[in-house]
């Protein structure tokens, strides 16, 4: 957030405002007591709080990690939720609290007290958290607005909330402000309140960490960067250009950019209905789940929209009318680019044949049958006849045990453990092998050749499993 907006909240005539913005929170439905569905929307509505909206824009749980009432409005600024598995039950919702500089984290479950706060400044900074996001791990990183020079702005913890890595990162007008993760783990893409979209490729993790800056876009003078996200292949956004590769809330308008950051695709928002005097203020952007839409959250009106990928809205609706109390938006179910959708215990495994290795960019459509009691006969596999007849395309355990290319994983035949459900056109990694060999009994064990995301097409995980679904992108090969 620009420090001219947060030096105005602390104005008289900005008080003012969140009296009216707190008077309207008030109506709206208080805490509930039910769990969260893919699909909702999460709005930091300022005051110390979150307001959660089903997938139609129905209010829902209001959140409360940040302290209420406080004269700056107990900023709670982006957020992000906790990779779960998939389907994604229960996730947690993590909150950058700028004012308190905290990260706190609301459970899912039947209710939604605070349940952990982070700390920031014990990390050896007076820097205020803004950006977050998580990996495959559980690992998430935290970035900082406003450290002093030489302070930490980039932070890690592990999965267990562990401080394990720091880094001074090169700024523009404000620090590290929104943050987004690639596919590789350990490039940071990051916006600092200017024109400047900025890369940090991680070198090393131990405190203080070091690593390669880099600068993927500059933008025209008048653009001010604020929440982004990196976009999933064959992705709709991009126009007849190209599918987009990294999407940027930059305030009049939203952007879509090509994968070298050297031309803007597509832009949307600039039509919505803006603030009397202020204009549009596009603050930040979470793609809903399935990948065909996208939210945004608009910092001067206070509106949260739902946008389709040809520029319509599906939804638009006022959060909170007050001026710069509409910060961060997050969507459950969002598939980052950071985070690969593994099932929440164990791992589909499909032929490198039959998955189109070796893959072509971007892969052919391929179709692919992940788990079946005549998994053989489905899959076709370079390195010969698959193993086993009891091995049906799910297996128990990866070695190391976050999957990666060049491991292996091994099965104890069965299905037991696959998910009870998939949805038609969720998203699911599969693993993708040469062979699968005996390992003595009904076991069976193979090589990670490759990794991809499938789109469901079909699935049922009861006592005759079946799972199909069509090739769209390559995480990583030998």
């Amino acid at each position: 957030m620009r420090s001219s907006r947060k030096n105005r909240v602390l104005r008289g005539a900005l008080i003012q405002l969140l009296a009216v913005g707190s008077l309207v929170l008030a109506t709206q439905s208080p805490a509930s007591a039910h769990s969260w569905v893919v699909g909702n929307v999460y709005a930091a509505i300022s005051n110390g709080q979150y307001q959660q909206y089903s997938p139609t824009g129905t209010p829902g749980d209001l959140l409360q990690p940040g302290t209420i009432g406080r004269p700056d409005g107990g900023f709670t600024t982006h957020c992000a939720l906790n990779p779960a598995g998939f389907p994604a039950s229960p996730q947690n919702l993590y909150s950058t609290v700028w004012s308190e500089r905290k990260v706190v984290v609301v459970p899912d479950g039947a209710s939604h007290p605070p349940s952990t706060v982070i700390d920031t400044t014990l990390a050896g900074t007076s820097g205020r958290p803004e950006g977050i996001a998580f990996n495959t791990a559980g690992e998430f990183f935290v970035g900082l607005v406003d450290a002093a020079a030489g302070e930490p702005n980039l932070l890690k913890y592990s999965k267990a909330h562990v401080l394990i890595g720091t880094w001074v990162l090169p700024v523009g007008t404000r620090g590290v402000d929104a943050i987004d993760l690639a596919a590789d783990g350990s490039t940071i893409y990051y916006t600092s309140e200017d024109n400047v979209i900025r890369t940090w490729s991680i070198s090393t993790t131990a405190s203080p960490g070091t690593g390669v800056a880099g600068t993927f876009h500059t933008g025209a003078a008048s653009s001010r960067f604020y929440g982004l996200r990196l976009l999933q292949a064959s992705n709709p956004f991009g126009g007849a250009s190209g599918t987009g590769f990294l999407m940027v809330a930059d305030t009049a308008d939203i952007k879509v950019l090509n994968g070298a950051g050297t031309a803007v695709l597509n832009t949307y928002g600039a039509g919505v209905t803006p603030h009397p005097t202020f204009g549009n203020g596009w603050f930040s952007v979470s793609i809903d789940a399935g990948g065909s839409q996208f939210v945004a959250g608009d910092f001067y009106s206070g509106r949260i929209v739902k946008f389709n990928a040809n520029g319509t809205t599906a939804s638009n609706f006022v959060a909170n009318p007050a001026s710069f109390r509409v910060n961060g938006v997050c969507v459950k179910g969002e598939l980052t680019v950071g985070v690969v959708p593994f099932p929440s215990s164990g791992f589909f495994v499909v032929g490198d044949l039959s998955a189109g290795l070796p893959f072509s960019n971007p892969p052919a459509a391929n179709n692919v049958t992940f788990i079946d009691q005549q998994w053989k006969k489905a899959n076709d596999t370079s390195g010969g006849e698959p193993g086993h007849n009891s091995f049906k395309g799910f297996a128990e355990n990866t070695i190391p045990v976050t999957a990666d290319c060049g491991g292996a994983f091994e099965s104890k035949g069965g299905h037991a453990g696959a998910p009870a459900s998939l949805p038609v056109n969720s998203v699911v990694a599969v693993i993708v092998t040469k062979q699968v060999a005996s390992a003595g009994g009904n076991s069976s064990g193979g090589n990670i050749d490759a990794i991809v995301l499938v789109k469901v097409t079909s699935y049922s995980g009861g006592g005759v499993p079946s799972g199909t679904g069509t090739v769209i992108q390559v995480i990583c090969s030998t």
